[in-house]
């Protein structure tokens, strides 16, 4: 994986991750009507962001480096 796409694909994943929790503090706290459809979006794009993340940096194994 090239240096240009790691920093891309890094930079989604945090956004992804940061929006899904801002969303779901925002539902779940300060909203004065919980949505369901709201409250999924939000965690669905959490959980996306924080599996994106464990995929691509966490769990990354040598052979995904480039030689």
């Amino acid at each position: 994986m090239s240096k240009t796409r790691r920093v891309i694909s890094l930079i989604l994943a945090l956004g992804s991750t940061v929006a899904g929790t801002i969303g779901s503090i925002y539902v779940l706290f300060f909203s004065a009507v919980i949505s369901f459809k709201a409250a999924s979006g939000a965690g669905l794009l959490l959980g996306v962001g924080l599996i994106w993340l464990y995929s691509d940096f966490i769990d990354a194994t040598p052979n995904d480096q480039q030689r």
